[in-house]
Formats: C-alpha cells, sequence, structure tokens
C-alpha cells in the first residue's frame, strides 16, 4: 500500500510521517528542509515538529540525505512498524531517524494472521486489538497483501494466506467489516478458486478448500454479500 503526506497533512506535531522520494536539505541549526514527491516540510530533527514549508523556502546546498522511495521519519533508534509494514532505520539526524521498508512477505502474512486470529479471541485485548489492526485501511492492506500471496507457488505462504482468509471468512456475517472490505473478502474467495485450480502442493490445497467452505458457508447466509 503506497501512503505519502501531502503538505496539507504536515501538521505540527511528533507523529510519524510517511514521504515519498525525500530530500532533506540543511536550514538552521536543528532544521532542515524535507522536499518529497508531494510535499514539502520544515522539521526539527531534536523535537521532530514539522510544519507546512512554502515554496519561498528553498535549499541552499545539495541534500545531505535523499532516498528514492517511501522512509517513515520518527522519533527512534530501532526499527519501528507502520500497519503490516515494518521499517529498519537508513539514516539518524539528530533525535530523528529515517526508516525504509524491510520488505518480508511472510512477516506480513504472520502479522496478518495474528490480527485475523485475534479477531475471535477470548482475551478482550486481543479481540480489540486486531478489529482495531483490521478496521478501515487495515483490512484493505491486508487483503492487498493476501491477494498477491495466496496463489504465489510459494506453499508455505499459501498455507499461511488460506489461513488468514478463513479467520477473517469466519467473520463475514458480522458487524466486524464495511460493505467495502466485504468486497475485498469476496476478492479473496474468487482468488482461492483460481488458486486452488492451480495448486499441487497436498497441505497448500487443504488449507485454500478450508478456507474456500468457510466462506461458502457464511456467505450464503450474509445478504450483504
Amino acid at each position: 500500500m503506497s501512503v505519502s503526506y501531502g503538505a496539507s497533512e504536515a501538521q505540527s506535531g511528533r507523529g510519524l510521517l510517511l514521504l515519498t522520494h525525500p530530500r532533506v536539505y540543511p536550514l538552521q541549526g536543528d532544521l532542515v528542509l524535507i522536499i518529497a514527491r508531494d510535499t514539502r516540510l520544515t522539521l526539527n530533527t531534536q523535537t521532530r515538529e514539522s510544519f507546512p514549508a512554502s515554496e519561498q523556502v528553498h535549499p541552499t546546498s545539495a541534500p545531505i540525505f535523499e532516498y528514492p522511495g517511501e522512509v517513515i521519519v520518527a522519533v527512534s533508534c530501532n526499527s519501528i512498524g507502520y500497519g503490516f509494514r515494518s521499517f529498519d532505520l537508513i539514516y539518524q539526524l539528530g533525535r530523528t531517524g529515517f526508516f525504509r521498508e524491510d520488505c518480508d512477505p511472510m512477516r506480513q502474512l504472520r502479522l496478518i494472521w495474528n490480527a485475523a486470529t485475534d479477531l475471535d479471541s477470548s482475551d478482550q485485548f486481543a479481540w480489540m486489538n486486531g478489529h482495531a489492526e483490521l478496521a478501515g485501511e487495515g483490512i484493505v492492506e491486508a487483503m492487498e497483501i493476501l491477494l498477491c500471496m495466496i496463489g504465489c507457488n510459494d506453499s508455505q505462504a499459501s498455507i499461511l494466506s488460506a489461513r488468514a482468509l478463513k479467520a477473517l471468512f469466519r467473520h463475514v456475517g458480522h458487524a466486524c467489516f464495511s460493505q467495502t472490505a466485504l468486497g475485498l473478502l469476496s476478492a479473496g474467495a474468487k482468488e482461492l478458486r483460481q488458486a486452488i485450480e492451480n495448486e499441487h502442493d497436498a497441505d497448500a490445497l487443504a488449507e485454500m478448500r478450508e478456507a474456500l467452505g468457510e466462506f461458502e458457508q457464511r456467505a450464503f447466509a450474509c445478504p450483504r454479500l
């Protein structure tokens, strides 16, 4: 999932910033100017406060750091997470770190599977965590990954994807998901049918069929589908 902050969204604060193709220029003291694909902002590298920068603020030197992709900017020296993605430190300025994504699809699948199984948890914290992680953009991000991985010709990825889908399908008839999310789950079932036709691993095939059976059972009783 590609996300970037526009200038109108770069409000004063110390939260995470997710930027696309940023270039970082020195200004004065702890202040730097960041120009990204659709963002211009000033950033205090000690307090991590950021403010939109006008077009009148120009770089006066070459960038001290630039990266041809997405980075997260945060006060941290450790790996950080954003949704179902994880980012590793690649550059440090003062107390501010710049992080690039660690593209590990199996790690993402495990995070999605954990969140999906939390939906059924008897533990109240886990139940709330699962519903929070898969609300709104969370289910969109999760389904984007699952739709790519369910038929990727890697049996372990297919097994884990099928298990995650099965856990999500159990909630098709609940009020957990919006109509948009239900449409994504239906797309997941369609992708499962195609993957079943092409799968040769017996264990992956069994998991896929169980997941599809779960969807068909729940969908039959769900008038919203």
